[in-house]
Order: structure tokens, then sequence, then C-alpha cells
């Protein structure tokens, strides 16, 4: 029986530390009658000694189950926010081992890589005391949702702290680049070929930014699918082999909608990356592709200034009073999406002092 007082990964395996006494032969006659129990329980549950294929069929399996970059960062920020916020340490044995379980939970829910909601498990395999099990829960609700609201980078690093969620940096890198292009369009008039007298140095300046562009747009496909298989699993969550049902239907309520949201806000700044992209095209480089509409050099700049607005943050001003609320009081009066924005603001005064 595990002890009351610390969480399973703490305890070693053994048999003499069960409860009854050891006879005078040294055997233990409670864990032998466990032992005897459990055996019988296995051979119903897996006829035919059919436990052994199941072990090797899930160790096979999880070697397969990958771990993206976001689900790194989640635990390694996990790991952090345990240290600096409750001087809890997690062992890095401890990480390999809750590591395993998320892909043994991906495994065996039929997924081949580690989702968001099998993250819900590291409640129970990081706290070393039970009242530390409620922190790592609500640290977990808040972050789980990879770079939405805890300031994932965009490159899968970790910016703990930071008031910039992946949306800001995604529209932050795509204004950035249109600044770029445009400082380097006005050194050309437009030309993006070299053939109008734009000068070789400046034509290639603005190729390697169409470039860079593009590998944005590709990024920003990659997080969409990523995110679109995050919401299938979500509605499927009552299936969950490894939740409560009650968690379960906790997480399709909080998670379905932010996460629907990050994709609308995704599916925008595609649409401004493309529109960069095809501002930049000409008769020259659309790779024969006759649905691109070629911009003109003379009204090219005044395209590409009018794609999108400068102003994209929406950040509402707090007063100060709801400023100096707790968190709990926060939480009651917003919904979810206000009490991020909340939070964010919160942060920014908090560093400013």
């Amino acid at each position: 029986m595990s002890n009351p007082g610390y969480s399973d990964c703490d305890m070693e395996d053994s048999v003499d530390d069960d409860n009854g006494a050891s006879t005078g032969d040294g055997s233990n006659p409670v864990s032998a009658n466990k032992d005897s129990t459990t055996e019988k329980l296995c051979t119903i549950l897996f006829p035919n000694n059919r436990l052994d294929e199941v072990i090797h069929s899930l160790t096979s399996a999880i070697e397969s189950i990958t771990v993206g970059p976001s689900i790194c960062t989640l635990i390694k920020d996990l790991r952090t926010y345990l240290r600096e916020e409750h001087r809890v340490e997690v062992s890095d044995r401890r990480l390999v081992k809750a590591v395993r379980l998320l892909k043994i939970s991906a495994a065996t829910n039929g997924r081949v890589k580690v989702d968001p909601i099998d993250c819900l498990l590291l409640q129970h395999m990081t706290w070393r005391v039970p009242e530390q099990r409620v922190w790592i829960r609500d640290w977990l609700w808040d972050n789980l949702i990879p770079s939405v609201d805890s300031g994932g980078a965009i490159d899968g690093s970790s910016t703990e702290g930071s008031t910039m969620t992946e949306v800001d940096q995604f529209r932050l890198l795509l204004n950035n680049l249109r600044h770029e292009i445009i400082t380097a369009l006005r050194k050309t008039s437009g030309d993006v070929t070299g053939i109008q007298g734009g000068r070789n140095v400046d034509v290639a300046l603005i190729q390697s930014l169409q470039m860079e562009v593009r590998r944005i747009s590709t990024v920003l496909q990659r997080r969409r699918d990523d995110l679109a298989r995050h919401m299938e699993t979500l509605e499927q969550s009552g299936d969950h082999l490894w939740l409560d049902p009650d968690e379960a239907i906790s997480a399709r309520q909080l998670l379905l909608p932010r996460t629907g949201g990050f994709v609308v806000e995704l599916r925008k700044m595609a649409v401004d990356a493309r529109a960069l992209d095809l501002s930049l095209s000409s008769s020259d480089n659309s790779d024969g592709d006759d649905g691109v509409v070629v911009v003109l050099n003379d009204v090219r700049i005044s395209v590409i200034e009018q794609i999108w607005e400068d102003n994209y943050r929406s950040d509402v001003n707090f007063s100060e009073d709801e400023l100096s609320m707790g968190m709990r009081d926060a939480k009651a009066k917003y919904d979810i999406e206000m009490f991020r924005k909340w939070k964010r603001a919160k942060k920014r005064i908090q560093k400013e002092l």
C-alpha cells in the first residue's frame, strides 16, 4: 500500500514493506495472499497469459510515440513553476517516468503523438505531498493549450514570464517582415526581380524575406494541424482510458473554446502571410501558377501597406481597482478570454513596479 503522504513515484517497490509481519521462514503471508489475489485478477482480465502480450505490445508501441516541442516546453515550465513558486524539485528520473507514462496514455488511446490532454495526468505524477496536487492541477488548466497563454515561443522554447502569447509573436514576426520588405522595396521602386533596375543585393534581400514569410506560413499550417488533432481528441475525451469522466467533461468545456479561438487567429494570420507572399509575386517568379494575381511594381508598396492594420494587439485597459483584485475574484468576474488578458495586464504592471 502506498504511503498516503507521498506520491507513488516516491515509493520504491518493496514486498516486505507491505502490511503484516513475516513468518518464521521469512515469508509474508499478507503479501503472499495479495500476490495470489492479483494473479487471479490478471487471469480473469487477461486469460491465456495474455498480460505478457499486452505489456510487450505497449513497450513496443511507446517507442514510436512522439513528444512534440510544445509538450516538452509544458513539462519544463511545470518543473520551473514548482521550483520557483513552491520550492518543489522534480527530479530528472521522475520526469523520465512521467514522459513514459504520457506515451503509454497516447498509445493506449490509439494515438502516435502525446496530446496536451494526456498532460492532465501530470497532476498525479509530479507532486510529493498531497496538497501540491491542487497547485499542479490549476497550473495545468491555465497552461495546457501549448503556447496560447503561457508565452511559449514559436520555435518551442520557453518564454515563461512573458506577457506575449504565441498569437502575438506570430503577428509581431509578420509585422517586422512587412516593414523590412517595404524598406527593401523602396530601394528597388517595387522591383522584385532586378529586371526593372533593382540592385542584385536588394533583390536578393527581398527574395530572402519572401522565403521567411513562406517559412512562417508553413509553421502556421503545422500549428493549425496540431490544434485540429487536439480538438478532435478533446471531443473524444469521454473515451479517454486514463481520465476521470468528470475531468474529461471539464477538459471539453474549458479547452475546446480556447483551442477554437486560437485556430481562428491562426487562420487569420495564415491568410495575411499568404497575401504578403503573393504581393511579392511577379510574372517571372509566380512558378507558372495561372491563378496568381501579379502585383505591378508601381503599386506593390501600397498594396503591402494595406494588407493588415499595424495595431494588431487588442489589450483591454483595466482600471487600477480591477488590477488590484486577487486571482480568485478575477476568475469569478471575467470569462476565460478576459481573465487571460487580465493576467497579462497584471504581469506587466508587476514588472513595471
